[in-house]
């Protein structure tokens, strides 16, 4: 599986299950809620249909960076924080669909005893 991100300066990110940005997680992408809007005067069975539409949902994505040195893993975590930035929005793209999306917030951690950043924003 690949997903990319573009944000509006047209700078694009791949994730996927394999190196530099390993995907780990994708959560939030199975169900869809939708509000439908309806009227009822009184003494109505039923009721009249005005309208539908989807509600928004919140794609949360996590996964490791996968570098072969420290200087790499900083010129990746630096790229990353770049393309993910709240400042923009961006397109979220899986095959041929494409979702826009804006972040509410991204995040990058190190472990402290040497092991993989890994990174998540949603």
């Amino acid at each position: 599986m690949e997903l990319s991100y573009i944000n509006t300066s047209g700078e694009r990110l791949s994730l996927k299950q394999s190196r530099p940005f390993f995907l780990t997680r994708i959560d939030g992408t199975g169900q869809v809620r939708q509000t439908v809007n309806t009227f009822k005067a009184p003494d109505q069975d039923g009721a009249f249909f005005i309208s539908s539409a989807m509600d928004m949902r919140n794609i949360t994505l996590e996964g490791t960076l996968v570098a072969s040195t420290v200087d790499e893993a900083y010129a990746l975590r630096q790229r990353f924080l770049r393309v993910f930035t709240p400042k923009q929005h961006g397109l979220l793209v899986y095959r041929i669909r494409q979702l826009a999306c804006w972040l509410e917030g991204r995040g990058f951690s190190v472990p402290p005893r040497g092991g993989r950043p890994t990174f998540s924003f949603g």
